[in-house]
């Protein structure tokens, strides 16, 4: 709808969070990705919009062999220094400006996928990774619209200390001039007044 009310022609296609990153930084076409954070690196490679919306914090989802091993501790400081713990991520994804840090240094195992949040989630039902960061509104989404998330006992938890949530932008390659780039942001605008 946003690129519609731009008057931006579209053709829209599914990848993995790294390919987007890819297609964004080879530059040589017009192309836009929703939903990301901003972060530093992106921002010498791509355009942002005016923010798009503003996320809640993220959970941990856990699978249920591991629940009780997670809910032992506290915080998520507590949490990312458990050496025994296997935390699954979307490789070239950020999860913004202070988880990141956070996983960068994790004491345990950190499994990188280039999966949908989903299959993510599956992994951890299957028991191949004790837990996962979920944006609140993805995991709503999929409990509401997914039968096989919902069936999988998945349990999300909540700490005082996880990160304020961020807002998220539309990032484009370089290619996409500042006249569609203002008509993007006017028209995000215009959405945020409904």
């Amino acid at each position: 709808r946003v690129l519609g009310n731009a008057g931006v022609e579209t053709q829209f296609r599914e990848m993995p969070a790294k390919r987007i990153c890819l297609e964004l930084q080879k530059n040589d076409q017009a192309v836009c990705s929703f939903g990301w954070y901003k972060i530093t690196e992106r921002e010498k490679y791509a355009r942002f919009s005016v923010p798009l919306h503003q996320d809640r914090p993220q959970v941990v989802l856990a699978g249920p062999r591991s629940i009780a091993s997670i809910r032992r501790h506290s915080t998520l400081k507590e949490l990312m220094s458990d050496k025994t713990m296997v935390l699954t991520i979307a490789d070239g994804f950020s999860y913004g400006p202070e988880l990141d840090p956070m996983i960068a240094v994790f004491s345990g195992k950190v499994d990188r996928t280039v999966q949908s949040e989903l299959q993510g989630a599956r992994k951890i039902a299957a028991q191949r990774a004790d837990f996962m960061f979920m944006d609140q509104e993805d995991y709503e989404y999929l409990i509401d619209a997914d039968a096989d998330f919902k069936g999988n006992a998945l349990v999300r938890i909540e700490y005082p200390d996880m990160p304020p949530g961020l807002k998220r932008y539309i990032l484009c390659s370089q290619q996409v001039g500042d006249g569609t780039m203002r008509r993007i942001n006017a028209a995000i605008a215009t959405e945020a007044k409904r």
